[in-house]
């Protein structure tokens, strides 16, 4: 694809959506930025351009107290900043800072609590697996083989056995690559590869000359080289490195326009416009010695302002730094600053703080509750929630649940959970809570991942609630005799399935049990080999359902010639200078390339072909009638017709002028039925009739009803496409219109496993509603040959 094309181009400046500018200053430019696909500063230039505040103003310094600092040390950091209500990350900072150690509550171990027996496991696996066993953390068990003396445990590493269904990727990727697939260290395929003397992945064949027809090649698209050079794309890297061929990317956004503007706008605007940071544009400024847009001039119209307007406004109405715009009022006009507008903290505000929720404080004068807290923590005044507790208050804890006497008493749930723990009373179940019997019941038994997905919860939420109740982690660390006996029978990946287990975790077991790798069966068999050489290569490819360079690679590594280069026989030969090439080639087989180039080499004439097909009648009707019925009269293909409609310069059948009964006939009928009747598109026929301001008649109601939009991000887009019958790019784009994350990936079914490789690939699609890309992939994965197209029944 040219860099021409459309699809390369970059737009100058991002389009804002209506939803999106909706967001700025409500939510924090990092999630707008997230939603909108750009980076945080272009959200953070077009909330500036705007006025716009941003939605979380920066937080102010907090102000320690005694009272706050004699907290510290006693309890959690998490518990401190809950009562204090600032941040944990502030009160670690400030615990650290003076040196105070941080809460570690009482451990439940006995101090006898390592014997003789527990000891003699130290060393003889890692410490990890250890601490699970015995159900401590990992520091413990270190610190305990420390001070024993007991080495860490190292298992000296399994020596390689090399067999021929692992050195058959040797030279194929590089050697990372292939280290993952073989579960081996990368040295050990390194070393392998050089004792059999096989070339690096990458590595450029002798056979490919390094002249001037290979270079004008490699400048061409990464894709279309590899296919005219038949070799890898790290091939064809290479022969760029080595005949010094610079490719630009194509889809650089340092278009030209944007290249002369460096140092005439300001970085940030570029920025803006690129989607980049004001950075990589100052970088790529540097690197092109191009200056800095010069600072920009103090108009008589802005000195005006200052002495009417503070600081920050002056910033805002004039579009420069507040930094800037205090220098300028300090060094060179000597001006004292503005007061800000009156504030809303009078007396009785005041007076309120630290006796009244911040909340109340802040619907009163309307601001942030926010900025209610750092009010109070610049006075030195404490919390409303962190105030002592009365002794009502302490009667109304452990009768009702947390969360309700926090909200009675305008306090947090962790402060009143502290509290009831504090006075040695239990719980009180919520009976509005999500924590059922039945999920309670499964804790400690059932992994976390299994529960949050079963109930619809996050797993860092369901391994907190099982901490908070104490309950222990489920041991699934140890390998079953089961799980071992898989070993052996399927490859590592099928095992990870079964087991829940990762991939390293399984290759790690294999070969801790001593045994080799159970390879996928290769797909070329023997009936595939014998076929090389004698079929193209693109069919198969087909077969197989890779790639024509996987064929070609095959092909060479066996020394065998491709088909397409069998030799001349003198019967292919006495047909030259009896027929025209095209005849050649039509009973040859070969491509007309080959047939001239043979016919040149022979020395022969050309032999002139037939009267031309093309006739002043047929010729007069192009453009006319459509390309299909001039292809079917003549027994050609409607592209060639096209081509040849072209070559004359003359437009399409259906680009072709309005006539006044076709135009009688728009605004009378749906425009799809127009488009039927006339023979053209739905597209052209909406133009025309908005061109002519015409309204709408008996348009069909739109597929895209409450049900279809709600399903929006709860199922996969290809489902909802195949349910109103559009495409799944549509779907698509709809719901990124929206700003709805797509839905999860759907795992396969063993029902849709076993229904792969019995049917082609888009039957297969049909079916259970997947792309046929997912199929085709799905089908590779598990290594099944691809099935055939069924013959149609007029074939």
């Amino acid at each position: 694809m040219s860099k021409q094309d459309p699809k390369w181009r970059i737009p100058r400046r991002f389009k804002w959506p209506r939803h999106l500018l909706k967001l700025l200053g409500r939510v924090s430019d990092r999630e707008v930025a997230r939603r909108a696909g750009v980076c945080v500063a272009t959200v953070a230039f077009e909330r500036w351009r705007r006025g716009i505040p941003p939605a979380f103003p920066q937080r102010s310094p907090v102000a320690w107290t005694d009272e706050m600092i004699s907290l510290l040390g006693t309890a959690t950091d998490r518990e401190v900043a809950a009562e204090l209500g600032i941040s944990p990350d502030s009160v670690a900072y400030k615990r650290r800072a003076l040196g105070i150690p941080s809460f570690f509550p009482p451990t439940s171990k006995s101090p006898d609590f390592w014997t003789p027996k527990r000891d003699a496991l130290l060393g003889t696996a890692p410490d990890t697996e250890i601490a699970k066993k015995l159900r401590i953390s990992q520091g413990r068990v270190r610190y305990r083989r420390t001070t024993l003396g007991i080495p860490p445990f190292r298992p000296a590493p399994d020596p390689v056995k090399w067999t021929e269904s692992m050195r058959r990727f040797l030279g194929k990727e590089p050697d990372e690559k292939v280290a993952a697939r073989l579960g081996v260290s990368a040295a050990a395929v390194y070393t392998e590869r050089n004792r059999r003397g096989i070339e690096a992945a990458g590595s450029v064949p002798e056979s490919i000359p390094r002249d001037r027809r290979v270079a004008e090649i490699v400048r061409k698209p990464t894709a279309d080289a590899c296919e005219i050079l038949v070799v890898i794309p790290q091939t064809v890297y290479s022969l760029r490195k080595d005949l010094g061929v610079q490719v630009p990317h194509p889809r650089s956004r340092w278009t030209a326009s944007a290249l002369r503007r460096l140092g005439k706008v300001p970085d940030a605007e570029i920025a803006a416009e690129l989607g980049l940071k004001r950075e990589t544009v100052a970088l790529k400024r540097q690197r092109l010695g191009i200056r800095r847009q010069e600072v920009r001039r103090w108009t008589p119209e802005e000195d005006a302002l200052f002495g009417t307007l503070p600081d920050g406004e002056i910033a805002k109405k004039t579009g420069r730094s507040k930094d800037s715009v205090v220098v300028r009022r300090r060094r060179h006009l000597g001006l004292p600053p503005v007061l800000q507008r009156p504030s809303g903290w009078t007396e009785s505000i005041l007076a309120q703080l630290g006796r009244v929720p911040d909340a109340e404080i802040a619907a009163e004068i309307g601001i942030l509750p926010r900025a209610v807290a750092d009010k109070r923590r610049k006075l030195g005044i404490p919390s409303w929630a962190t105030r002592p507790w009365t002794p009502e208050e302490d009667v109304l804890v452990g009768t009702l649940p947390d969360v309700e006497v926090a909200r009675k008493l305008g306090r947090t749930r962790q402060v009143v959970s502290r509290r009831r723990r504090h006075l040695g009373l239990p719980p009180v179940p919520d009976p509005s809570s999500r924590w059922t019997k039945r999920i309670l019941a499964q804790l400690g038994k059932v992994p976390d991942a299994e529960i949050a997905a079963e109930f619809g919860l996050r797993r860092d939420t369901v391994g907190q609630k099982r901490r908070d109740l104490g309950i222990p982690s489920p041991t699934r660390y140890f390998w079953t005799p089961e799980e071992d006996a898989l070993f052996g029978r399927f490859s590592e990946v099928e095992i990870a399935k079964r087991t829940g287990r990762t991939r390293q975790s399984v290759g790690d077991r294999r070969r801790r049990l001593g045994l080799s790798l159970v390879e996928r069966p290769s797909r070329w068999t023997k009936r595939i080999l014998a076929q090389l050489g004698k079929v193209p290569d693109p069919e198969i490819a087909a077969k197989l359902g890779i790639t024509r360079g996987a064929v070609a690679q095959k092909r060479r590594q066996l020394g065998i010639p491709p088909a397409t280069w069998r030799p001349w026989t003198p019967e292919e030969d006495a047909l030259f200078g009896t027929l025209p090439n095209s005849e050649i080639v039509s009973k040859t087989g070969r491509t007309p390339l080959a047939v001239a180039r043979r016919r040149r080499k022979l020395g022969l004439p050309q032999v002139s072909e037939p009267p031309s097909r093309w006739t002043e009648s047929v010729l007069s009707r192009l453009g006319k009638v459509p390309d299909a019925e001039i292809a079917a009269e003549l027994g050609i293909r409607p592209g060639t017709v096209a081509e040849k409609r072209r070559e004359l310069g003359i437009r399409s059948w259906k680009t072709r002028p309005w006539t006044p009964e076709e135009d009688a006939l728009v605004g009378t009928l749906p425009d799809l039925e127009v488009a039927r009747k006339i023979g053209r598109t739905c597209q052209i026929v909406r133009d025309r009739r908005r061109h002519l301001g015409l309204p709408p008649v008996g348009e069909p109601s739109s597929r895209w009803t409450k049900r279809s939009l709600s399903q929006l991000g709860k199922v996969p887009d290809a489902e909802i496409a195949a349910e109103i019958g559009v495409r799944p790019e549509s779907v698509a784009r709809i719901r990124r219109q929206r700003g709805i994350p797509p839905s999860t990936v759907r795992f396969w079914t063993p029902e849709e496993d076993a229904l792969v490789g019995t049917l082609p690939d888009s039957e297969i699609a049909k079916k259970i509603g997947r792309s046929r890309k997912s199929v085709r992939a799905r089908r590779l994965l598990l290594g099944l040959p691809a099935v055939p197209q069924r013959p149609s029944r007029g074939t």
